[in-house]
């Protein structure tokens, strides 16, 4: 290669790379809340990504441009360029919007449908151009402006999609949009450079537009009017704390404790030592929480059985929806993408915060990785990648929580519900401070060749249990001194001895405790790990705690936080708290089959009902164990042959259970887009 032939071909680059760079930085004041703006660590993130994309695209250009001439064919180079920039864009942008719904079987078949309809849009339009005489600078900007109007539409779908005015606005946005795209589609037919930089104009106003028009769901906004109506009650903090363990807390003596923030909140508080969660994830675990019914009734879980719906049904109310009529002030403040508005898990919420990242997975480097990646767990990977090489958690840590929560909690205690979601224990894990350099450089190396589909997330993560062990447990750490400062801060402004203050999880995490399912590292199934969950309740005024060792679980929260707090309670349940538990029936706990094809994730229903030492389980209706968890905490203990009059009484109080639960459940599966897209974006469904 030539000395002049050098100089063009890195000007090609340039060429390629400042396109890029000016959407990348689009994506980012269009997606990103108003505090990623300064954030350095996004725009490093981001033009890293973009670097290497851009390198790919030069790369490519010259092996295309190069294999052209042998076949005796030339062609300019910034057309080929152009060509490479328009699909990988283009793909990029519309893969969300499109490429999950193409009528084609199969990721691959779906990926080369829209690199043959971008090819022949970009071909006859260049050929257009060319027929017309048109000016090729024109064309380029034209159909940079066209893409790049699908960032806009991203964002303004996002924006309104979180702030709850989605589906009214929808018909508005989806004419703004067409408008625009008729636009730039004139200006690539017809315009000229000046008249495309025009075009390019219109889409900056078009996301300023947005932003100053919408909220997001990275910002503190209103979600209902407040009640004119002031509560009596007791000021009431609920916080579940996601993929919580419940061996997690060391309450074994405050001093010393690896928690000590929550040995000594548990020393002021009712201890709950034998809690059960509901469900196996978030959705299902924290719909029970809010509304006090098992998952059989309310049915909300992304599942293939029949019936079920991926939103709370409209006649359940919340917990949220309960305290705001009494005239409570109802906040919510939610790391954990599936508590949005459109799964009405947090109906009654009059704000809400969701001081996320998550919008960063949906810029142009890594939904390119997610596109290309034949991993099914690919967002968890690039997740993972992203916190390794820069620190960047998609999730909000404890600190934002907390910060937001002692915004919302000022003046004097007054009838105030506050709602605190943590993610801190969720995965993605990534390495600790204390991984020797060469473990962590051998667990990206790994992690990259997970991304390329050259193995399992088992395969991975198996072979670094102790480091993710170490990781979690380092997790769990600095989630205790976050909730320290909250409630220090709480205690300083008088408000901790007045409130009513509840914390437990919406579900545990395995590390591999389940021998029988191989590299079981998850949350699901209703195993052991998963489903025992902590639960500490401090009433107002309470110094002094109490430990309890009966089961309970966790459609009993919210008819103790009614019962402490005055309120009148759920119907059905008069005598309902978690004192009762005991008396007023199983203990169950369910896990449904997800929509999603990934392994690791169980293909069967599996249930769960709890007596003494003993837990009775129902697989696929036919299958049956009994186990002593006495004798084996993990469910290694097998005794169903041992006791079978107790297993079939076991048998009839689940079957009953479960029987009774969906004879009170409202009709037919919901079906709503704006959940699914959710929840596919979060990675939980494909």
């Amino acid at each position: 290669m030539g000395a002049g032939e050098g100089t063009s071909s890195w000007r090609l680059l340039a060429r390629v790379w400042a396109p890029l760079a000016v959407l990348a930085g689009v994506e980012v004041f269009a997606l990103g809340p108003r505090l990623a703006w300064s954030n350095p660590r996004i725009w490093l993130a981001q033009l890293l990504g973009i670097s290497i994309v851009a390198l790919l695209i030069w790369l490519a250009t010259l092996l295309i441009e190069r294999g052209l001439r042998l076949v005796g064919r030339r062609t300019s180079g910034l057309d080929v360029a152009l060509w490479l920039l328009v699909v990988v864009v283009g793909c990029a942008q519309a893969w969300e919007l499109a490429g999950t719904r193409l009528p084609v079987p199969g990721k691959p078949l779906q990926l080369l449908t829209l690199v043959g309809i971008l090819s022949i849009g970009f071909v006859l339009i260049r050929v257009v151009g060319n027929r017309l005489g048109r000016d090729p600078r024109g064309l380029w900007l034209g159909f940079a402006a066209l893409l790049a109007g699908l960032i806009l539409f991203q964002a303004a779908r996002q924006n309104l999609h979180w702030s709850g005015g989605y589906a009214s606005a929808k018909p508005a946005l989806i004419g703004l949009v067409g408008v625009y795209a008729l636009l730039s589609v004139l200006v690539l037919l017809w315009g000229s450079a000046r008249r495309a930089l025009w075009a390019s104009a219109l889409l900056l106003l078009g996301v300023l537009s947005v932003r100053a028009t919408t909220t997001n769901a990275f910002e503190l906004h209103a979600t209902e009017k407040a009640d004119s109506s002031a509560g009596s009650g007791p000021p009431v903090l609920l916080i579940v704390l996601d993929t919580f363990r419940a061996d997690a807390v060391d309450l074994s003596r405050e001093t010393g404790s690896t928690t000590p923030n929550l040995a000594r909140f548990a020393s002021e508080a009712d201890v709950y030592t034998h809690a059960i969660s509901n469900a196996s994830w978030t959705l299902p675990g924290h719909a029970s929480i809010f509304t006090g019914q098992p998952l059989a009734r309310h049915r909300t879980d992304f599942t293939t059985v029949p019936g079920f719906h991926a939103s709370l049904p409209p006649e359940l109310p919340t917990a949220q929806q309960i305290f705001k009529a009494k005239g409570y002030r109802t906040s919510c403040v939610a790391a954990n993408g599936v508590l949005s508005p459109p799964t009405g898990l947090l109906r009654g919420c009059q704000r809400f915060c969701h001081p996320s990242r998550e919008w960063f997975t949906s810029t142009l480097p890594l939904r390119l990785g997610f596109m290309v990646s034949q991993s099914r767990l690919a967002r968890r990977g690039i997740s993972l990648l992203l916190v390794e090489m820069t620190g960047l958690y998609p999730n909000a840590r404890a600190n934002e929580i907390v910060d937001q929560a002692i915004e919302e909690i000022q003046g004097e205690p007054r009838p105030l519900y506050v709602f605190l979601n943590f993610m801190d224990t969720h995965p993605p894990y990534p390495t600790t401070d204390a991984t020797p350099f060469l473990a962590r450089l051998s667990y990206r190396r790994d992690l990259l060749l997970m991304l390329a589909g050259r193995s399992s997330y088992e395969g991975f993560a198996e072979p670094y249990a102790d480091l993710l062990r170490a990781s979690y447990r380092e997790q769990v750490e600095q989630l205790d001194r976050e909730l320290g400062r909250l409630f220090d801060s709480l205690r300083q402004r008088g408000w901790y001895d007045k409130m009513l203050i509840v914390v437990t999880a919406d579900h545990g995490h395995a590390f591999w405790e389940n021998t029988e399912i191989k590299s079981y590292c998850d949350h699901q199934g209703a195993y052991e790990p998963v489903v025992r969950i902590p639960l500490m309740v401090k009433h107002p005024g309470q110094h002094q705690g109490a430990v309890f060792h009966h089961y309970v679980q966790q459609v009993s929260i919210l008819p103790a936080l009614l019962k402490t707090a005055g309120l009148p309670p759920l119907p059905g349940d008069e005598n309902g708290g978690l004192e009762a538990d005991a008396a007023r029936g199983p203990i169950v706990t369910e896990w449904y089959p997800l929509t999603r094809g990934d392994s690791h994730f169980l293909p069967w229903t599996r249930f769960g009902v709890y007596k003494d030492r003993y837990k009775f389980v129902m697989e696929n209706q036919t299958h049956e164990s009994m186990f002593d968890l006495q004798q084996g905490p993990y469910e290694s203990v097998n005794v169903i042959d041992r006791e079978p009059q107790l297993a079939s009484e076991l048998r009839r109080e689940l079957t009953a259970s479960l029987d009774q639960a969906a004879q009170k459940q409202g009709t037919g599966a919901q079906k709503n887009p704006d959940v699914e897209e959710q929840l596919r974006a979060l990675g939980y469904i494909n």
